[in-house]
């Protein structure tokens, strides 16, 4: 397998702004590996994998320091510098540009119109007269309707990729199949229902993973799944509606926004608003209930309520 070289591309601000989600991205596709089995080599969920490439979230310092050893450089130099497949340190001269506007049918002038530059810049670009920073691996990028990776990964068939008029629209998440999230039971605790773990698993339910990157940033297994509580929440939620709860979602920062809580030792799903010292006031949206106020010691946020799906 090639090394990685290394590959100046200007600013540092910029480029530790999508340096790190590149090296991943990129070291994944050099290694030949989908989203799946890349997971396995890290043994972390496949879901992290995504979101690691789409600036989700970062990998754990045991993940960084395994990517590191995959690509066969440091650690500091993995996290801080670009890099690409087999070409030499300095300005890359080889890259897909070309390759990629040529399978679309593209002359220079299209693809330098979708890029909002000139032509001749296009192909100072594509022949590596002109170094590939960062902004020009987006701009090629969204212009061609590919990830930024696929701008520096070495192609073996470049008519793969569609001819079209049109930048192929793609999934963030596509090739991640669908993701298994835990399901509880709010409304049966086996404890005093102040930690997650208190609440009854009764199974999982499985997800498309586009969906869930539409739902949370969060990564997958700190979303679960639960069933809306009682009809205090009507008409916004309804007893047997199902609910996604951000578990990272934890801090009561937002007043119109709906909570999955423990409320004095029980599962409850509702809006929490401020009340006088040391007190909030528990809101439901169904007017036949009224509204109280309790210590804010009696309540224990789980997480924010995401999203919610309904039978009909």
């Amino acid at each position: 397998m090639q090394e990685l070289a290394q590959v100046l591309i200007g600013d540092y601000a910029l480029r530790m702004q999508t340096t790190l989600a590149r090296n991943i991205a990129l070291l994944r596709k050099h290694l030949g590996d989908t989203q799946a089995k890349f997971a396995e080599r890290l043994d972390v969920p496949q879901s992290y994998i995504s979101k690691w490439e789409n600036h989700g979230n970062e990998p754990s310092a045991r993940s960084l320091a395994r990517l590191a050893e995959l690509a066969g450089v440091e650690l500091e130099e993995f996290i801080d510098e670009e890099w690409s497949a087999g070409h030499p340190a300095g300005l890359m001269t080889v890259n897909n540009i070309a390759k990629l506007r040529e399978a679309r049918g593209w002359a220079r002038p299209e693809l330098a119109k979708r890029m909002g530059t000139s032509a001749q810049q296009v192909e100072r670009l594509e022949k590596g007269q002109r170094g590939l920073r960062a902004n020009w691996i987006e701009k090629a990028a969204l212009a061609l309707g590919v990830p930024p990776a696929d701008i520096i990964t070495p192609m073996s068939d470049a008519a793969a990729y569609a001819q079209s008029d049109h930048p192929a629209v793609r999934g963030a998440a596509d090739g991640d199949g669908t993701i298994s999230l835990k399901r509880i039971n709010l409304g049966f605790a086996m404890g005093d229902g102040t930690n997650l773990d208190d609440y009854v698993e009764e199974g999982t339910i499985d997800f498309d993973a586009n969906l869930l990157r539409l739902i949370s940033p969060s990564p997958a297994h700190r979303l679960v799944v639960a069933d809306g509580v009682g009809d205090s929440m009507q008409p916004t939620l309804l007893d047997s509606d199902m609910i996604v709860i951000d578990t990272m979602q934890n801090q009561l920062n937002k007043w119109d926004r709906i909570w999955a809580m423990s409320l004095q030792g029980g599962g409850a799903v509702k809006r929490v608003g401020p009340a006088e010292k040391g007190r909030v006031e528990i809101i439901s949206d169904n007017p036949t209930i009224p509204n109280r106020t309790v210590p804010i010691e009696d309540v224990r946020i789980i997480g924010r309520v995401v999203w919610s799906g309904r039978r009909h």
